[in-house]
């Protein structure tokens, strides 16, 4: 999906769009308004907020040219913004995090939904175990990730082994862990647990280059930018301290 903007006036048949219009091409397509002679732009922050102004400005009858000429003035300013990219070095401590393989809750196999028993003390990335005999679904839990953003990932079923998650979260919401095909009768588990990894709050790629536990240098065993983790070669412990530098990228724009 793609949302774009109306630069200018045009008529697709007996329909007149103005400037300033929002043209969502999971709705509708942009092929029959381009080829009346309609300039349509991919939504960026200034356009989307010129669209604002624009609907204002029809709604308090301001010619519809002097409307498009706002909008190709608006374009042709954002399109001279270039946008400078910067890794900017962070550190973060946890402290005492949960070992892996600390159960936060077993779900039963009939049960559509369910909520934590024990909340996620640090940053990390979860695990389910799954009972041999599991006939429920799949599970997505849903929570909050370290950066403060709504965290959703899939686990897929998988009886009798481990399906082990990518993405770090620092809370489940509460019934946030969801059984898609709950089975009809059974008395099988999944059990969701912590992961191994650390979730940095980041909301940018990075790039870890030093990790220390209580104060003693080692390597990164695994990280991934991405998804922003890092796996300490020391198995996580709720008696150790870990203290991550990295890189986040950042970038915003310049005139």
């Amino acid at each position: 999906m793609t949302v774009w903007y109306l630069l200018n006036n045009v008529l697709v048949g007996t329909s007149q769009h103005f400037a300033g219009e929002r043209i969502d091409d999971a709705v509708e397509s942009t092929a029959a308004v381009i080829a009346a002679g309609g300039q349509v732009r991919a939504s960026t922050v200034q356009l989307a907020a010129a669209s604002l102004v624009a609907a204002a400005m029809h709604r308090q009858g301001v010619p519809p040219s002097e409307v498009a000429e706002m909008m190709m003035a608006v374009q042709l300013v954002a399109a001279a913004y270039t946008v400078d990219v910067t890794a900017l070095t962070r550190h973060e401590t946890f402290v005492k995090p949960q070992a892996a393989a600390t159960v936060l809750k077993s779900i039963v196999e009939t049960a559509a939904n369910a909520s934590v028993t024990v909340q996620i003390n640090c940053p990390t990335n979860l695990q389910v175990v799954w009972d041999a005999g599991w006939s429920g679904g799949d599970l997505i839990i849903t929570g909050v990730g370290p950066d403060g953003g709504v965290q959703t990932e899939m686990f897929t079923a998988n009886p009798g082994g481990t399906t082990v998650g990518v993405k770090p979260f620092i809370s489940i919401n509460p019934n946030g862990i969801v059984d898609v095909a709950p089975a009809a009768v059974g008395a099988d588990n999944a059990s969701v647990q912590t992961g191994a990894m650390l979730g940095l709050a980041a909301t940018q790629s990075t790039t870890a280059f030093k990790l220390m536990v209580d104060g003693v240098q080692e390597a990164i065993s695994a990280q991934s930018g991405a998804n922003r983790t890092v796996t300490p070669t020391t198995v996580k412990a709720n008696t150790k301290y870990f203290d991550v530098w990295y890189y986040a990228t950042h970038a915003h724009a310049l005139v």
